[in-house]
């Protein structure tokens, strides 16, 4: 059996690999995803998926609901509870109630996903959206003694990408959000007139960015993607410095689904 290598899919791909009959496509590009498919079912390829394709990518785009939900204000909840009946204990975390879920068909591909074997790759932000239909269970925490090693690469590798111009990076610049500002970025939404298609385009960027973060700092060995920053230019996570930036200082391997079935 050939040795096992693991492959964070971009949505671009995640779901053709997991329902090659999506829709129509040439022979050739059905045949990669039917043969990708089938490695994975045999265990050859071990597949990963970001979290934030699930908390940026699926929310509806229309009557701005993007905006709506990325505004909300009340993004982090503190829950008290008591230890052994004398010490309390104060959790702090992410909102629960903001997104409002899946799509039906979104809800299709992640059920398809999940039984092929897929493992989520968990974002490391803190007030980060969370998805009510993704389980615990279903993410991937790298084993290690260090609790804060994760988010940690995590922080430095979206530093790398956002003070080179990607990810998140470009969301704030289409909202004006100043450098020194001390109000939460979120708040500088409400202010924003331009295009919704621009503030998509910005969130779809955020998830890159957040999807390479999390890939590299969860070890996994290739990221597959259809992305090849046609739109974003050099603002995108997948442009060609960025990724020869991100090789040479994480050792970031992207690729085509093709060519990925050139990596054994």
């Amino acid at each position: 059996m050939k040795t096992p290598i693991s492959v964070t899919f971009d949505r671009n791909v995640y779901e053709f690999v997991v329902n090659p009959e999506k829709e129509r496509l040439p022979i050739n590009e059905k045949r990669t995803y039917e043969a990708i498919h089938k490695m994975i079912e045999s265990g050859t390829i071990l597949p990963f998926i970001s979290e934030s394709v699930f908390t940026l990518e699926t929310l509806k785009r229309k009557n701005s609901s993007r905006k709506n939900v990325l505004g909300h204000r009340e993004r982090i909840i503190t829950t008290n509870s008591e230890s052994n009946g004398n010490t309390s204990v104060i959790t702090v975390g992410s909102n629960p109630y903001i997104h409002p879920g899946n799509h039906e068909k979104d809800n299709e591909f992640l059920a398809k996903a999940i039984e092929l074997g897929f493992k989520i790759l968990p974002i490391y932000r803190l007030g980060r959206l969370v998805n009510p239909a993704i389980k615990a269970e279903w993410r991937y925490i790298l084993p290690t003694d260090d609790i804060l090693e994760i988010p940690t690469k995590f922080a430095e590798i979206f530093e790398v990408i956002e003070s080179n111009g990607g990810g998140f990076a470009w969301l704030k610049v289409l909202l004006n959000v100043p450098d020194d500002n001390s109000k939460p970025w979120f708040d500088y939404i409400q202010y924003y007139t331009g295009t919704d298609k621009k503030f998509d385009a910005a969130v779809a960027e955020w998830s890159d960015g957040d999807s390479i973060a999390a890939h590299i700092a969860s070890k996994i060995d290739y990221f597959c993607t259809n992305d090849m920053a046609k739109t974003a230019g050099n603002k995108s996570a997948f442009n060609v410095k960025m990724k020869a930036l991100l090789h040479e200082q994480f050792n970031l391997n992207v690729v085509a689904p093709f060519d990925l079935l050139n990596c054994f």
